[in-house]
């Protein structure tokens, strides 16, 4: 029996909140072993359209919410 780990790629977010939502939206649905990411991530100046530090202020407190979700 071979073992197939489900794994999710994305890129091009462009830092858009509509499209980390669908990302994270799909990492709670599918629940997969790993997610790669790929090029083009962050917003221009890494802020998010709200003016955020979009890292540690918009995408890290959803990063840490669902992983809440998720649990061990």
């Amino acid at each position: 029996m071979v073992r197939v780990t489900r794994c999710l790629f994305v890129s091009d977010l462009h830092g858009r909140p509509d499209r980390y939502e669908k990302l994270l939206a799909a990492v709670e649905a599918e629940r997969p072993g790993a997610v790669f990411l790929g090029g083009d991530l962050l917003p221009l100046g890494a802020l998010s359209p709200s003016g955020d530090d979009f890292l540690p202020e918009w995408l890290g407190l959803r990063l840490a919410a669902l992983r809440s979700r998720l649990g061990p």
